[in-house]
């Protein structure tokens, strides 16, 4: 499976791809297992064959089969584990760099509404003051009026 297609795989995907590594893995367990059965099968062989020298090339060729399976699913975990975290850092900064879009897009439209209260609040305030002051000079002659009452009495 290449680099891209890999990419392109959702999580459950992954999962997928893991749980089918891990099956391959427990299948080669079974296998090393049943090798080491036949291993020990094949001492007794050796042992009925009497020849030391052929029992240890036997054993040897089952040993290295043994290892060999045991290298490649090594190096399969350790390829798909080190592809799987690429991917979790690659989807972390692609989350990331989403995240802090949105904060940005998300100051900006809080500093325009607010920009856009202000203009209003400053509005109502001009059209408060201008009613106050036409209601001052309306009533300006009443006002004289009590002040000036206030001094008769």
């Amino acid at each position: 499976m290449t680099e891209k297609q890999i990419r392109q795989l959702s999580k459950a995907e992954l999962l997928e791809l893991l749980i089918t590594s891990r099956r391959e893995n427990e299948s080669l367990r079974r296998e090393l297992a049943e090798k080491e059965e036949l291993l020990q099968k094949r001492e007794i062989i050796i042992e009925n064959a009497g020849s030391l020298a052929e029992a240890c090339l036997s054993v040897n060729r089952v040993i290295e089969a043994a290892q060999s399976a045991a290298d490649q699913y090594l190096e399969n975990v350790k390829r798909m584990a080190d592809e799987q975290s690429r991917v979790i850092k690659e989807n972390y900064r692609d989350a990331q760099a989403q995240a802090n879009a949105l904060l940005t897009e998300t100051a900006r439209k809080c500093a325009a509404m607010e920009a856009r209260a202000e203009k209003e609040v400053e509005e109502k305030w001009r059209q408060i003051k201008t009613r106050l002051e036409e209601f001052y000079d309306a009533h300006l002659g009443l006002r004289e009026l009590i002040n000036s009452s206030k001094s008769i009495f």
